[in-house]
């Protein structure tokens, strides 16, 4: 990120924005607190693999990602624009399911360190623990992105 900060960098210095359904404005700091909570519940540290090219001999590599995944368009929507960057994509449906569901993800480094350097303040522990191993670069410490997906498939379907 070099000299710029985790809030120059996503471009998001000094914003103020009207609360939805309200006159009240709601300060960075704020926006940022409601996005952290909203991480804290829904969102996701995971790793991912890829490969440079399609033929042999491809090298393969490890990418992170932080996401958020939810049916709620305006709660995806109002996340990413108060973290400023990252990618929001949607509507898709998974298998199985009766509702779309609305994305927001981040892969480069500097996205990604940006958006844990502005909700670190406001994580639990077990968020900033996966964090630490996301930027640590140990992935053996997270679970893969489709190992997660699985995992919260069969967890939904079983509630179901």
């Amino acid at each position: 990120m070099g000299d710029k900060t985790a809030i120059e960098w996503c471009g998001r210095q000094g914003m103020e924005r009207d609360a939805p359904g309200t006159d009240m404005k709601l300060s960075f700091r704020e926006e940022i607190i409601l996005a952290a909570g909203l991480f804290q519940g829904e969102g996701c540290f995971t790793h991912m693999y890829g490969n440079t090219g399609h033929r042999p001999p491809a090298e393969r590599y490890v990418y992170f990602r932080v996401s958020l995944a939810m049916t709620d368009r305006e709660a995806v929507e109002r996340f990413y624009k108060a973290v400023g960057c990252g990618k929001f994509y949607g509507p898709r449906t998974y298998r199985g399911q009766i509702q779309a569901v609305w994305t927001w993800f981040a892969t480069t480094f500097e996205e990604v360190q940006a958006v844990v350097v502005m909700l670190w303040p406001f994580l639990g522990t077990s968020k900033r623990q996966k964090a630490l191993a996301l930027l640590s670069g140990d992935p053996r410490r997270l679970r893969t992105h489709s190992q997660a997906c699985t995992a919260a498939w069969r967890f939904r379907r079983k509630a179901g």
